[in-house]
C-alpha cells in the first residue's frame, strides 16, 4: 500500500490545497520569463535585441536541460523541501538583482539574461521535488483532476494580472514600473516555499547519505515506457513549443502593435490555457489519454499554418494570431495535464526523482532546441527577410511559422512511442 492510501481524504484534501497555493505563488515568476510579453517588452525597452528578447523565453529550458538530471543527487542529499527553500530564496534574489538592471546602463541587457538564467538554475532544484512530493498524497484516479485543477487556477491568477498590468501600464510605461513588478514578482517566490513545507511526506523516506546516480539512471533508460514518452515529447516540444513568444516578437517588431497590447493579447491568449485546463480532465475521461494526445499533435500543426497566413496583407492579423493563440494555450494544456498524470504513471517506485527528471530533461531539450534555435536564427539574419509566394509577401516569422508546421507533421511517426497508444509493456506503467 501506498504512503498515500495511509491518509484519510481529509488529510489528501488538505495536502492537495496546500500543493495548489504553492503553485500559486510561484507561477507569476515562471510565466512572466517563459510565456508572458513582459520580460521581453522590458528587454526591448533596455535597447536589447530581438535575439535577447527570444533568448530570454529559453534560459528555463536550458537550465532544465543542463541541471535537471544531475541535480538529482543534490535533491536526495537536501530532502524534498529543504530542496525547495533554497531554490525559492535564491529565485527571489535574482528577480530583485533583474530589477536593478536599468542602473547599470549599456549592460542592462546583459545582466537582465544573466539575473534570469540564476532564477533559471533554481528551477530544476524545484521542478525535481515536485512529482515525488505529489506521489506522498496524490493517488492515481486524482491526477488528471489535481493537474487540470491547479493549472486551471494557476492560469486564471496569471490572466487576471497580466490582463491587469496591461491595462494600467498604458502606452509607454516608464521603466520603473517594469521594475516594480519584477521586485513584487520575486517577493511572491517565498510563498511558495511556505505551502510546501505543510505538505505530508513519507516518513520512511530519508535524505540519502548516499545516491545511487548511475543505477537511478540506468533504471530510468530500461524503462522502454518512460524512454519511449520521454523522445516523443522532445520532438513534439520541438515543434510547438517556440510559437508563443515568437508571435509576440513578431506582434511588436514586424506588425508594429504598441508594448501595452501586446501585453494585454498575451494575457487573453491565457484564457485558451484557463478553458483547457478547466476541462481537460473531462476530455481526458471522455476520449481517453491516447485520443487527447494525438489531438493537441494536429491542433498544434494546423495552428502553425493558420500563422503562417497571418502577414501584414491581412487586415485582420492581429485579430486572428490573438485567436490563433487562444487555441494554442488550450491545446498545450490539454497537452500538459495528459504529459503530467504520465509522467506519474511512469515514473516506477523508488526512482521517482530521476524518472521524472529524465522525462522532464527531454521535454526541456526540445524546448531549448526550438527556441534557442529560433533566436539564432533571428538574430543572425540566416532567412530571408522577405519573399514572394504568389501576390504574397512572406516574412522570416512566417518562415520560420511553416517550419514547426513541417517539423510537427513528421512527428506524427512518432506517436506509436506513446504509452496510451501501446499501453502493453513489460516495463513499469501504471495509469
Amino acid at each position: 500500500m501506498s504512503y498515500a492510501a495511509t491518509l484519510t481524504e481529509e488529510q489528501r484534501r488538505k495536502a492537495r490545497w496546500n500543493a495548489i497555493c504553492s503553485a500559486l505563488y510561484g507561477c507569476t515568476s515562471e510565466l512572466m520569463l517563459d510565456s508572458s510579453a513582459v520580460i521581453i517588452t522590458y528587454i526591448a525597452l533596455l535597447n536589447g535585441s530581438d535575439m535577447f528578447s527570444m533568448l530570454s523565453s529559453s534560459l528555463s529550458a536550458i537550465a532544465y536541460v543542463l541541471l535537471l538530471i544531475p541535480l538529482t543527487g543534490i535533491n536526495d542529499r537536501l530532502g524534498l523541501k529543504r530542496s525547495v527553500r533554497v531554490a525559492c530564496r535564491i529565485g527571489c534574489g535574482a528577480y530583485i538583482m533583474m530589477a536593478l538592471a536599468p542602473f547599470f546602463g549599456e549592460k542592462a541587457p546583459l545582466l537582465v539574461i544573466l539575473a534570469a538564467f540564476i532564477y533559471t538554475m533554481t528551477k530544476p532544484l524545484y521542478l525535481n521535488t515536485w512529482y515525488p512530493l505529489l506521489d506522498n498524497f496524490l493517488l492515481p484516479q486524482d491526477r488528471t483532476l489535481f493537474f487540470s485543477r491547479m493549472r486551471f487556477l494557476y492560469m486564471v491568477l496569471n490572466a487576471a494580472l497580466f490582463s491587469l498590468l496591461g491595462m494600467v501600464m498604458g502606452r509607454n510605461p516608464p521603466i520603473w514600473f517594469f521594475q516594480l513588478v519584477i521586485v513584487l514578482t520575486g517577493l511572491s517566490i517565498l510563498g511558495r516555499s511556505w505551502h510546501i513545507d505543510k505538505l505530508p511526506v513519507d516518513p520512511a523516506k530519508k535524505p540519502a547519505a548516499r545516491y545511487r546516480f548511475r543505477e537511478a539512471f540506468a533504471t530510468s533508460i530500461r524503462n522502454g515506457p518512460l524512454t519511449g514518452f520521454s523522445v516523443y515529447i522532445s520532438f513534439v516540444t520541438f515543434g510547438y513549443a517556440a510559437l508563443v513568444p515568437l508571435v509576440f516578437i513578431y506582434l511588436k517588431s514586424h506588425l508594429d502593435v504598441a508594448p501595452s497590447t501586446v501585453i494585454t493579447i498575451s494575457g487573453l491568449v491565457m484564457s485558451g490555457t484557463i478553458a483547457g485546463y478547466l476541462v481537460a480532465w473531462k476530455l481526458q475521461r471522455l476520449i481517453g489519454t491516447k485520443w487527447m494526445q494525438v489531438a493537441c499533435h494536429l491542433s498544434f500543426i494546423c495552428i502553425s499554418v493558420a500563422c503562417f497566413f497571418c502577414g501584414k496583407e491581412n487586415p485582420h492579423a492581429v485579430v486572428y494570431l490573438t485567436l490563433l493563440l487562444i487555441l494554442h494555450g488550450f491545446a498545450s494544456a490539454c497537452f500538459g495535464v495528459c504529459f503530467s498524470a504520465e509522467i506519474m504513471a511512469l515514473a516506477r517506485p523508488g526512482n521517482k526523482t530521476m524518472a521524472t527528471a529524465f522525462c522532464n530533461t527531454y521535454s526541456q531539450a526540445g524546448l531549448v532546441l526550438t527556441r534557442t534555435g529560433t533566436s539564432l536564427v533571428i538574430g543572425s539574419g540566416m532567412l530571408a527577410s522577405s519573399w514572394q509566394l504568389g501576390e504574397r509577401i512572406v516574412s522570416s516569422f512566417q518562415t520560420l511559422f511553416l517550419i514547426y508546421a513541417v517539423a510537427l507533421t513528421f512527428c506524427l511517426l512518432l506517436v506509436v512511442l506513446l504509452p496510451s497508444v501501446v499501453p502493453k509493456h513489460e516495463d513499469y506503467y501504471e495509469p
